[in-house]
């Protein structure tokens, strides 16, 4: 069995999900400077729910 080959993925899907919630995290607002105010309904003119969006 390749380990390295799987190694090589987790590392590599590691990075892209590190990447991809930054990216999510910033469209809401949220950088290493700032963070929005808590209990608002709304950031950037995105509406907050529960739900879950893809």
């Amino acid at each position: 069995m390749n380990k390295n080959a799987i190694k090589s993925f987790a590392v590599w899907a590691r990075a892209e999900l590190m990447k991809q919630v930054s990216q999510k995290a910033y469209e809401y607002g949220v950088t290493e400077n700032s963070l929005p105010e808590l209990n608002t309904d709304t950031i950037n003119d995105r509406l907050l729910s529960s739900g879950v969006s893809i």
